[in-house]
C-alpha cells in the first residue's frame, strides 16, 4: 500500500479498536443484540484516520474509498458497501474529543514502540487559534512590508556605522542615513472604507 503501509501497521491494535467500539456502544448500549449489523469498530477507525490523513470530506472520503481498492483494503472494507458521508459524520461526533485523545496516545505510544517516531515534538494546525489580527487587505499587507523592511534597513545602518567606528553596541551609536518611508506608506494606503468610496 506504499505510504498506508505504516499506518496499517499501527492501527493494527486491538486495543485502539476496543476504544472506538466501546464509544459506539455508549450510543445505544443494547446494541450489541438489537437492530441491524452496524459499522465495524475497526473500519470506523480506518477510516476517520484515513479522513485526517488525506485532509477529506466524509464525502470525497465516501468516494475516493468506493473508487479505490487501496483504500478499501486499508480501511478493512474489502467489496462491502462503503458507509455513507452522513453515516461517518455521525460515528465522527459519537466519538468525540475524548476518544480521539485516547486514540492519538495509544498511536503515538505504539509508534514510539516501534520506532516509527520519536514523539518529541507535535505539529497543529494553528489556522483557525484566536489572536488579535487586523484584516489583511492588500493595502494593509504592503504598509506591514514597508515597515517590517524599513526597520531591518535601520537596524543593518546602524550595525554597519557601529562596526566602522568603535566597537560598540549598536545602540550606542548615530542616526541611521536611511530614509524611513513607514510614514508616507502609512499616508498613501487608503483605508477600505475610504476606497470603497472612492470607486466611481
Amino acid at each position: 500500500m506504499g505510504r498506508l503501509d505504516a499506518p496499517d501497521r499501527l492501527l493494527d491494535d486491538p486495543e485502539l479498536v476496543q476504544i472506538v467500539h466501546r464509544a459506539m456502544l455508549q450510543r445505544c448500549p443494547k446494541s450489541l443484540t438489537r437492530g441491524r449489523l452496524s459499522t465495524p469498530a475497526e473500519v470506523v477507525l480506518r477510516l476517520l484516520v484515513l479522513k485526517h490523513l488525506r485532509n477529506w470530506s466524509y464525502a470525497v472520503l465516501a468516494r475516493e474509498v468506493r473508487a479505490n481498492l487501496v483504500y478499501r483494503q486499508f480501511t478493512r472494507i474489502g467489496l462491502q458497501t462503503v458507509p455513507h458521508p452522513k453515516t461517518m459524520g455521525k460515528l465522527g461526533l459519537l466519538l468525540g474529543p475524548e476518544v480521539v485523545q485516547q486514540l492519538h496516545r495509544g498511536l503515538v505510544a505504539r509508534a514510539q514502540a516501534e520506532k516509527v517516531i520519536r514523539g518529541r515534538k507535535m505539529r497543529v494546525d494553528t489556522t483557525v487559534t484566536e489572536t488579535n489580527i487586523h484584516y489583511p487587505t492588500d493595502s494593509s499587507l504592503l504598509g506591514d512590508g514597508v515597515r517590517t523592511l524599513t526597520r531591518t534597513m535601520q537596524r543593518s545602518a546602524k550595525w554597519r556605522a557601529c562596526r566602522r567606528e568603535v566597537a560598540q553596541p549598536p545602540t550606542q551609536c548615530g542616526p541611521s542615513l536611511n530614509r524611513d518611508r513607514a510614514g508616507q506608506s502609512r499616508a498613501r494606503t487608503p483605508s477600505p472604507g475610504k476606497a470603497a468610496t472612492a470607486l466611481p
